[in-house]
């Protein structure tokens, strides 16, 4: 995290780039980062980037085998900006970008989608966070258009320097609304972290 302290000359050169470029076996080839700057004391406006792809193919050694070939490509970015409310409270909105192919033997799948992110966090306490939030995406799913709703709740609980644990519950807001309680669940997201 940036902290709000430094020199006034200082706050427009501040910037946080945490980036991973990753080579697979096979083919595959992936790139993470995430960069922000700090405009002002509270506004953290930045992107995320996430990208990987993979091509390969499987040639079978004897004739019983059949050939396969996979194809993957699939890019996410979310530009953003964060803002700080108060000494224990954040105001997150981001536009997600979502395009995603796979090619597998005689089977593709192309996804492409567009959202909004609307998330509220509150510092519980200096190692816990509570979050809740709304989430809507547009998409095209292999030329058919829908759209999606979904609440969001959850915390992150840091448990030291290097070791940290999140957990996220999506909660169905399409209309109708689910009947059941257990119809609600839109998509659980558990995260445990550790640097070495």
């Amino acid at each position: 995290t940036l902290s709000s302290s430094s020199a006034a000359s200082d706050v427009y050169k501040r910037q946080e780039n945490n980036e991973r470029i990753r080579r697979d076996e096979y083919g595959g080839m992936g790139l993470i980062n995430t960069l922000f700057y700090r405009l002002f004391s509270r506004i953290y406006p930045g992107i995320r980037l996430n990208y990987s792809e993979k091509d390969s193919t499987f040639i079978p050694i004897s004739e019983d085998t059949a050939t396969r070939k996979t194809e993957l490509k699939d890019l996410f970015a979310e530009p953003f900006i964060k803002t700080k409310i108060s000494e224990k409270s954040f105001f997150y909105l981001g536009f997600p970008i979502n395009r995603k192919y796979i090619g597998k033997d005689s089977i593709e799948y192309s996804r492409k989608s567009l959202g909004l992110s609307l998330i509220y966090t509150y510092l519980l306490f200096d190692r816990m966070n509570l979050s809740l939030g709304l989430q809507k995406s547009w998409r095209n799913l292999n030329g058919e258009k829908n759209s999606e709703t979904r609440g969001v709740a959850g915390f992150e609980f840091k448990i030291n320097q290097m070791t940290f644990i999140t957990f996220r519950q999506g909660i169905e807001l399409d209309f109708p609304l689910p009947g059941e309680l257990k119809e609600y669940d839109n998509h659980t997201y558990l995260l445990f972290s550790h640097c070495f």
